[in-house]
């Protein structure tokens, strides 16, 4: 099977010196647990991305690494996603975590209205490696977090409506706050493509009403970007790009 991704890592060492660079700054001001993993940890795991079989996707190999570290670093044991598709970004989450916890005790679950992305998404956990900490649910998400009852440590966004786009996110947002720990962290995917400017400052809105998340920051660490929402200390962050 070719390759996901044709990637040299020598030559990306910028993007990967960047993402470092941002959870360090994250862990030091307290928003984080713990500090980045070494860079060896995500490369085992790129080779594991390279066997899983995607039709399309519009996750960069950048977006992966960030995903990885930020996983680690937050170290969550229950992980929920919504509009998880084909499941590269919760794999890349989930094996961040189970890193961190040395394969323990660490539950993710995705949400997808498509079932066949759904079936992919499963295929590729067990490419993973991760069959047994990554479950994947054909459903609307906010369905799904009506009904859970289990606590969520990080919550990823990324469901996408060709009609209303990214407009879904505020409302799975304020259906998955009850559930939400108090050091939760939120981490959406497109947030500084200019397609969806009106509907992630909506989001970012919600956020701030919640009261929880001191911290929200727009990381560009590819054409879409991810938006970073958790809490802080005192301490200020600055990245110079984007946030509040």
């Amino acid at each position: 099977m070719t390759p996901n991704y044709s990637v040299n890592w020598a030559a990306e060492s910028a993007v990967a010196s960047a993402s470092t660079a941002l959870i360090q700054a994250l862990y030091e001001a307290g928003c984080v647990t713990a500090e980045p993993p070494t860079s060896d940890r995500f490369l085992l795991w790129f080779g594991r991305f390279q066997r899983c079989h995607i039709t399309a996707t519009a996750m960069t190999p950048a977006a992966l690494l960030l995903l990885y570290q930020l996983g680690f670093a937050v170290g969550p044991r229950r992980l929920v996603g919504v509009g998880t598709y084909q499941g590269l970004a919760m794999g890349a989450l989930t094996a961040g975590a189970s890193d961190r916890h040395h394969g323990k005790d660490v539950s993710g679950v995705g949400v997808d209205v498509d079932g066949l992305a759904t079936s992919l998404a499963r295929s590729n956990a067990r490419k993973l490696g991760l069959a047994g900490r990554l479950s994947y649910v054909t459903e609307e998400g906010t369905v799904h977090l009506d009904r859970r009852v289990e606590p969520i440590d990080l919550f990823y966004l990324d469901l996408d409506d060709p009609l209303t786009g990214k407009a879904g996110y505020q409302l799975a947002f304020e259906h998955s706050r009850r559930l939400l720990t108090g050091r939760a962290v939120v981490v959406a995917h497109d947030a500084t493509s200019p397609r969806f400017t009106a509907d992630l400052a909506e989001l970012r809105r919600h956020l701030l009403a919640d009261g929880r998340f001191g911290l929200l920051l727009d990381v560009p660490i590819d054409a879409a970007g991810m938006l970073i929402a958790g809490s802080r200390r005192t301490d200020e962050i600055s990245t110079g790009e984007g946030g509040s």
